[in-house]
């Protein structure tokens, strides 16, 4: 009987944590008036200044984490990163604790370089001074025993690259922008490879 309770309490269970909420994520501007604007808050808090605006119908909004209470959402204006309210947000499916983020760009300083989406298996690699390539991607997967870790493989003209993504806390180092997925990226791998690192986002920079 108590093999049974178990296993009735694992099959309740398992929908449950597969569908968690993953962090960062995308949203879309939902229940704003058409002449109105959604405020881009320097705290969690209604009183708090404004440092920002979303248009009624802006989307592809990437919400880095929800505040505790997830009332708020972090994301970033400008240079720097505010808070909006997640009851004006509408968030997109599919977008769950494990699953691969679907990267638009990364980057980083010390030199300058950036990664940047082309199509839906294709990357482009720019750094300054340098000749841009594109990258095809040859594998994805998750990590076999964290929900946080992922990898992505690539090939390009200089050969295999692997990128390897971290849903943690980053920054660029050069605003107060902040990010949810951290970058180590080996290209080359075999003939010289090279390890820069940097930060995600899932909307385009």
């Amino acid at each position: 009987m108590r093999r049974l309770v178990l296993l009735l309490w694992l099959g309740l269970a398992t929908p449950v944590l597969a569908t968690v909420d993953g962090w960062p994520a995308l949203y879309d501007v939902a229940g704003v008036a058409s002449d109105d604007v959604l405020n881009i808050r320097e705290r969690p808090d209604v009183s708090s200044p404004v440092i920002g605006t979303f248009a009624p119908d802006a989307t592809g909004i990437e919400v880095i984490v929800a505040n505790e209470e997830m009332t708020w959402g972090r994301v970033n204006a400008a240079e720097r990163s505010g808070w909006v309210s997640l009851a004006y947000l509408e968030r997109r499916p599919g977008q769950w604790d494990g699953a691969l983020p679907q990267i638009q760009s990364c980057f980083g300083t010390e030199p300058f370089w950036n990664f940047t989406r082309t199509s839906a298996d294709r990357f482009r690699f720019e750094a300054l001074g340098e000749e841009p390539f594109t990258l095809s991607v040859i594998e994805s997967a998750s990590s076999e025993n964290r929900r946080d870790s992922f990898h992505v493989v690539t090939e390009g003209s200089d050969g295999p690259s692997v990128a390897v993504l971290e849903t943690e806390a980053c920054n660029d180092g050069m605003s107060d922008r902040n990010y949810g997925i951290s970058v180590q990226l080996v290209l080359g791998i075999g003939g010289g490879s090279r390890h820069i690192s940097g930060c995600c986002s899932l909307a385009p920079q």
